[in-house]
């Protein structure tokens, strides 16, 4: 009888181009193998054998590879304002990336095709000033102009042989033009040592693409406001005692956070946010 084991665990990177221009090209192999065996041979009689054998058998590899060109080097900023009680923080980028990888689904196979290209640029700004000792203002936002372009796609929807659509021209998905935060937060002291912070935040976001193709059913989330409320309570008579109470989406809004197309019979599934929702919870430190 014979026995073997084999395992082989490989790594291999590359990297071509000029970083201090920002091109660069990437490669990773990641290779993983395992093999058990056995083999063995009975003698029945002297002119009659037996010969089996059995043999257990895994490899997996995955290969990376990204070409990427960012055009300029992204410039941010960073102010403090009023003495100290204000921040201010602006980021601007501009990129232009190749080889950008999307994702779908075509009947019941995942495709994954490469955009030519794709540009991407905008900026990211945060705002804090505390008014009083005890009240603070938070705002932040987001701008993004994106497009692809040399993008070819099936229409997950359309009969079998239908030519692949060119869809670009079209902005990224998940990517809204706009975006942003504005949130007040109040802490109070109590004489006795316990401490209370209140938080209401108002998210807005501007239409949302999640399929490419503009005459799909759900391939945009409008423009929505979701409102928070947060209320935090350290009680000083309990040592390391902290009860948490919350709303969630205020007003209830019904919001699609994804969209996944099923070919067969033209049906879509989406993914929402959860609507309004209360919590309480309590936590101690020991």
């Amino acid at each position: 009888m014979v026995t073997g084991l084999f395992y082989l665990d490989d790594s291999f990177d590359q990297a071509l181009g000029f970083p201090a221009f920002g091109l660069l090209t990437t490669f990773n192999q990641e290779s993983e193998a395992f093999a058990l065996f056995a083999d063995a041979t009975v003698s029945v009689s002297d002119r009659f054998r037996v010969l089996g054998g059995i043999r257990y058998n895994t490899k997996k590899k995955e290969v990376t590879q990204t070409c990427t060109l960012d055009c300029p080097t992204p410039v941010s900023g960073k102010a403090t304002l009023f003495d100290g009680d204000g921040l201010l923080n602006i980021a601007l980028f501009d990129y232009i990336y190749s080889d950008l990888q999307v994702q779908q689904l075509e009947w019941v196979v995942t495709v994954i095709q490469n955009a030519g290209r794709a540009d991407v640029r905008g900026f990211d700004v945060e705002f804090q000033y505390g008014l009083t000792d005890e009240l603070r203002v938070e705002l932040s936002g987001s701008y993004l102009d994106t497009e692809v372009n040399d993008l070819f796609l099936n229409d997950p929807f359309a009969a079998p042989g239908t030519p692949a659509v060119d869809v670009s021209g079209s902005t990224l998905r998940r990517a809204p033009e706009f975006s942003g935060t504005f949130a007040l937060n109040y802490d109070a002291g109590f004489s006795d040592g316990s401490e209370l912070q209140l938080r209401g935040e108002l998210f807005v976001s501007d239409d949302i693409r999640f399929r490419f193709f503009d005459n799909e059913p759900a391939a945009f989330q409008d423009s929505y406001v979701i409102c928070n409320l947060y209320a935090n309570f350290r009680p000083s008579f309990v040592d390391g005692l902290a009860v948490r109470a919350f709303v969630k989406n205020v007003g209830n809004e019904r919001t699609l956070q994804g969209v996944i197309p099923f070919g067969a019979g033209g049906l879509q599934l989406g993914i929402y946010t959860r609507g309004r929702t209360y919590g309480l919870e309590a936590s101690c430190d020991f």
